[in-house]
Order: structure tokens, then sequence, then C-alpha cells
């Protein structure tokens, strides 16, 4: 490169227009550049907090259906053990009944299917609802 300075017969007005249009392009690739790094950034950035919200989301979703989850088995086994609790009830008090009335031992666990321990400790417990 030359070290003189320009003189007016040195201009060319091509080659400034050339050097314009050369930092106009310059300019809107870096513009373009910085636009997509801003975009990857800010997509990066949209993931992870997305990511975020959405475990937090999740979480309180899933702590919502397993507490109905649970209500729903809870109210289930709960039938259930009550239905075997009256079962026994049934069966103790009528076995209880039975005893009273001097039926023998070997032919209430024949009706009632309960064993000899079964009986002896209904025979000492008082009727059901008394």
């Amino acid at each position: 490169m030359n070290s003189r300075p320009m003189t007016e017969n040195d201009f060319n007005p091509d080659v400034l227009n050339d050097i314009k249009n050369s930092i106009d392009r310059a300019e809107e690739k870096g513009h373009m550049s910085g636009k997509q790094e801003g975009l990857i950034e800010g997509e990066k950035r949209g993931i992870i907090k997305g990511r975020q919200e959405g475990r937090i989301e999740g979480r309180q979703e899933g702590r919502i259906e397993g507490r109905q989850e649970g209500r729903i088995e809870g109210r289930q086994e709960g039938r259930i053990e009550g239905k075997q609790e009256g079962r026994i009830e049934e069966k103790s008090s009528v076995a209880k009944k039975l005893l009273l009335k001097g039926m023998e031992i070997d032919i209430i666990q024949e009706i009632k299917g309960l064993s000899t321990e079964e009986i002896n400790r209904i025979s000492d417990e008082p009727l059901p609802g008394d």
C-alpha cells in the first residue's frame, strides 16, 4: 500500500462507492451473524427455563395425581377391611350365640370355619353390641 496521501487526481468515485458497499455488506453480515448468535443463545436459555418450569409443573401434577390415586386406593382398602372385619364380627357373634346355646365347639368350627383358639377367645368376649 502506498503511504502518500491521496490527492484530487487520485480520487476515484468508483473506489469510494466500492468501499462504502463493502462496509455496508460487512455491517449487514455482522448484524445477521449477531442476530443468529442471539437467537441460538436465546433458544438455549429458553430450553433450560422451559425444562425447569416443566419439572416444577410435572412434580405438582404428579403430587395431585398421587394424592387422588392414594385416596381411591385407601377407600378401596378400607372397604375391603371393613367387610372383612364385619364378617369376622358376624362369625364371632354367631359363634358366641351358638356357644351360649350349648352347641359343641367342633360343630361351630365346621359351620363357621373357626379354629379352636378363635372359639375359645370368642367364648371369653362379650357379645358384639353388648
